[in-house]
């Protein structure tokens, strides 16, 4: 899950934007204070050619970027072409020690992993992360084109490993009054503070 988006895409636009032409969102997160998973996950440590090929092999990045893209593209109701997903390391351009793992300059301290998909020949949702060691200005930011057009940004940004619980919790009600069956996160409830 890429938990930036804090209310469903489509109660977003549906609460505040008329008419959408374009979702953008942008994460960076400062690896320095995740867990070592996720640390190590990121290619922290390897040298860039490694990572790249890992990345490749599906063996390394972040999951599930677009598959979240293709959500958004469903929530807004849009017939989204072909995905394209893309991601390389982030070289660092010093020498970092973090509380599980030291990283050398020239090695890869994280990646630069985004998703694009084009509606009516036109790139209209976009998913960029840059999740690496030291990285400056964390935040989360959406930018919604439309009437009116939305521009959010959340300092420091949402901690992933938190926001997953999170959103596990106060989806457990949402699941106790849903009909039986395979359903989409878009066929339960809204969620709402209790």
């Amino acid at each position: 899950m890429y938990p930036i988006v804090l209310l469903p895409p489509s109660e977003v636009v549906e609460h505040a934007v008329g008419e959408v032409k374009a979702v953008h969102v942008q994460r960076v997160v400062n690896a320095s204070t995740r867990r070592a998973p996720l640390q190590r996950k990121i290619g922290s440590g390897m040298a860039p050619e490694e990572f790249r090929r890992l990345f490749k092999a599906g063996k390394a990045g972040h999951a599930g970027l677009k598959e979240s893209l293709a959500l958004i593209g469903h929530c807004l109701g849009w017939k989204t072409g072909r995905i394209v997903e893309t991601g390389d390391a982030v070289i660092a351009d010093h020498d970092i020690q973090t509380q599980f793992l030291e990283v050398k300059q020239g090695q890869t301290c994280g990646l630069h992993q985004r998703a694009e998909a084009k509606v009516n020949g036109k790139v209209r949702l976009t998913l960029d992360l840059k999740m690496y060691l030291d990285a400056k200005n964390p935040r989360d930011a959406i930018q919604v084109e439309g009437e009116p057009p939305l521009d959010v940004i959340i300092n420091g940004g949402v901690a992933g490993d938190q926001a997953t619980v999170a959103a596990l919790v106060n989806t457990a009600p949402r699941l106790l009054r849903a009909k039986t069956g395979l359903l989409l996160m878009t066929d339960l409830a809204v969620p709402r503070m209790a």
